[in-house]
């Protein structure tokens, strides 16, 4: 014969807030969690039957463990390759530090040679042609000579910044083994169950009727 007993379903169905305050990281389906939790405990009492102790008790458990449920949900969430068994990520920097002299000269000679000559005619009272009269005659010489020089300095100091990576099957398993380790994982690790179990073994009597 069964005996009367305070369930998980029982004290949910008093009061749906049970699971309101619980500290579950947001990679989690809260949900579908708590509904495992009422569902796979259905049939098992309560550890403690007072209901606003046992609601303390709850959120109790998933503070404790809400950096190890987090964790895993951040581990299994991440994103890779299940077919690629290497992968390898690079990042550097080459940097140049150095000084670069520029200098320039500048040189020019500009020379010049002229000759002049000066002649004047006058006319007679007498005639109506022309006639010499002086001339005057000169010479000139100018020459210049102009230079400059300039220099100065560039200071470099350049960065240079290269990624890489290389990813793949480097043959040690076969993709046939890498892909049945991958759906073993996730069977293994359905992390709802997983923690509804942790759960049920801690806070619940797990007896069959």
């Amino acid at each position: 014969m069964s005996r009367a007993k305070l369930t998980i379903v029982g004290f949910y169905n008093y009061d749906n807030s049970l699971f309101d305050d619980i500290k579950l990281s947001p990679l989690i389906d809260r949900d579908t969690l708590i509904d495992n939790i009422i569902v796979e405990g259905a049939e098992f009492e309560v550890l403690y039957g007072d209901y606003d102790f046992y609601k303390r008790a709850v959120n109790h458990f998933f503070s404790l463990n809400y950096d190890l449920f987090n964790k895993w949900a951040e581990d299994l969430a991440k994103e890779y390759e299940p077919l690629e068994n290497y992968d390898r990520k690079e990042h550097w920097t080459d940097k140049f530090d150095g000084k670069e002299d520029t200098k320039s000269d500048s040189t020019s000679n500009d020379v010049s040679d002229g000759n002049t000559t000066q002649l004047n005619k006058v006319s007679s009272f007498d005639s109506n042609g022309l006639v010499n009269d002086t001339e005057n005659s000169g010479s000139a010489h100018n020459e210049a000579n102009n230079k400059s020089e300039a220099s100065g300095q560039n200071l470099k100091d350049d960065l240079a910044t290269h990624d890489g990576r290389i990813h793949g099957n480097i043959g040690v398993t076969t993709s046939q083994q890498m892909l049945e380790s991958e759906l073993e994982l996730r069977q293994k690790w359905q992390l709802l169950k997983i923690i509804t179990d942790m759960f049920l073994s801690e806070l619940t009597i797990r007896v069959y009727d």
